[in-house]
């Protein structure tokens, strides 16, 4: 059979699968949030790549070949063993002939095997021709968008000492971060150590619990939260995730005060970026507020319990 399944992507697969999306990219231009064509935006499901064998008992990835060439590509993560993310995308001379659908078969089989009945939720950066006939056919609804957000940060200038401290943490306190999380996204334990572990292996990744800054009254440094931060090494971007006030601490300016403190110690000119669920409203507006710009839109469609036969062909 012409397609593999594997947990991790070694160089040249990596390599593979970051060529076939800048071709499917560069062959749909999209149209950008302020309404300006672009094709800096892929108009295929997305991409999200590990490094280069890094294996990860939650993910497994298929890749189908036509004469030693990569032409469509499938992953699929599953992080809680209730929904499997899928996301892939199929070279634009090879669509409508199957493969896509040969993949996404062999996975939902994979899946099963892995981690029994669970729904798929689909990822799509934009609803071109082929994505909504691929939506449609096999009858998707719309479930949630994640919005890309960034805001520029200021050049350095007088500013009040922030009332919110950021306090750098680690592997010490992996416990600590553990319960912040649940507690702040009301999630559960399995999940949770999954996502703190990935964090504090990544050494590009940088952890902060939230504390009421020091003051001349005597505080009891109860945390407010906490977040994470990844900086690129030329110090230009940064990717903020992870970012929660506990439930008892919300509505009372912590999140507009963190971000604050959050702007004071990343350089000048540093490009920051988060992500942020159309369905989580206050949080949206919030950083709104704060400067932060619509770049890109990912939708999520769910399976509805309508399938296509699996001798059928669908667009891909």
């Amino acid at each position: 059979m012409p397609y593999i399944l594997c947990n991790s992507l070694n160089e040249l697969q990596c390599c593979q699968v970051t060529a076939l999306h800048t071709i499917c990219s560069e062959a749909a231009p999209v149209t950008s949030p302020a309404g300006n064509a672009s094709s800096k935006n892929p108009i295929v499901l997305s991409l999200v790549l590990p490094e280069p064998n890094a294996e990860d008992e939650d993910t497994f990835f298929l890749l189908f070949y036509m004469e030693e060439v990569l032409v469509s590509f499938l992953s699929v993560f599953c992080p809680d063993r209730k929904t499997a993310e899928v996301s892939g995308f199929t070279h634009p001379l090879h669509r409508k002939k199957g493969y896509f659908s040969l993949l996404l078969q062999a996975a939902r089989t994979e899946t099963k095997i892995r981690f029994g009945n669970v729904s798929f939720l689909y990822q799509c950066l934009s609803c071109d021709p082929d994505t909504t006939s691929f939506c449609m056919r096999r009858n998707l609804k719309l479930s949630h968008s994640e919005c890309m957000m960034a805001a520029e940060i200021p050049a350095a200038g007088a500013a009040a000492a922030p009332s919110v401290q950021l306090s750098l943490s680690g592997r010490d306190n992996r416990e600590q971060l553990i319960s912040l999380h649940m507690q702040a996204f009301d999630a559960d334990r399995f999940f949770t150590e999954s996502y703190i572990d990935t964090i504090l292996e990544d050494p590009d990744t940088t952890s902060y619990i939230l504390l009421p800054a020091p003051s001349f009254q005597k505080s009891q440094e109860e945390p407010l939260g906490l977040l994470h931060l990844t900086l690129d090494k030329n110090g230009r971007a940064a990717y903020l995730m992870g970012f929660g006030i506990l439930p008892c601490f919300r509505r009372k300016g912590y999140g507009t005060k963190t971000l604050s403190a959050l702007f004071q110690i990343l350089p000048p000119g540093c490009l920051l970026l988060l992500q942020v669920s159309t369905s989580n409203l206050p949080a949206f507006y919030l950083y709104k507020s704060c400067g932060f710009l619509i770049q890109s839109r990912l939708d999520y469609y769910r399976e509805s319990g309508t399938f296509i036969s699996p001798g059928k062909k669908e667009p891909s």
